[in-house]
């Protein structure tokens, strides 16, 4: 699996270029998109979106995540001026085997919901959607994103 995931990063990866780089891959199985998830492990810079089979592989640019960033901290200004409670589960990845969909967003957060939580670790089965999802689009079209989100019942993209 780690051979066929480097090849992948390989054509992704340009030395120097700012934009945000994506591919799609169709075919892929449940199974395979949950290797690659346990695979990369947590502390990796792309995203990963999978569909019925279509796996999105995306690798955010600087000023993607520099914008991703200011976003985070305006939802964090606007809850503590509200005197809101909030939980930010940054880009963890959301998923539901029983949809075959799964997406990591730029950042997410339960806000309303946030007393309905019963883990640290997220499950879809069992906890309620995330209130808020951020996804920055720069160059890329969030369109996959947008309906992995709705069959998910995220309520707010």
């Amino acid at each position: 699996m780690r051979s066929a995931w480097r090849e992948i990063m390989t054509t992704l990866i340009q030395p120097a270029n700012q934009i945000t780089q994506q591919i799609a891959l169709n075919g892929v199985s449940w199974q395979t998109y949950q290797a690659l998830l346990n695979d990369l492990g947590d502390h990796r810079s792309s995203r990963l979106v999978y569909e019925q089979g279509i796996l999105e592989i995306i690798m955010p640019s600087e000023l993607h995540e520099m914008i991703n960033r200011l976003l985070d901290r305006i939802v964090t200004a606007l809850t503590e001026e509200l005197d809101m409670k909030i939980r930010a589960y940054g880009s963890t990845t959301l998923e539901r085997e029983d949809l075959l969909r799964g997406v990591e967003p730029d950042s997410c957060y339960y806000i309303q919901s946030v007393e309905q939580l019963r883990a640290k670790k997220l499950n879809l089965q069992t906890d309620p959607p995330p209130d808020l999802a951020i996804e920055v689009d720069i160059t890329s079209s969030c369109k996959r994103r947008f309906g992995v989100y709705q069959q998910l019942q995220i309520p707010e993209v």
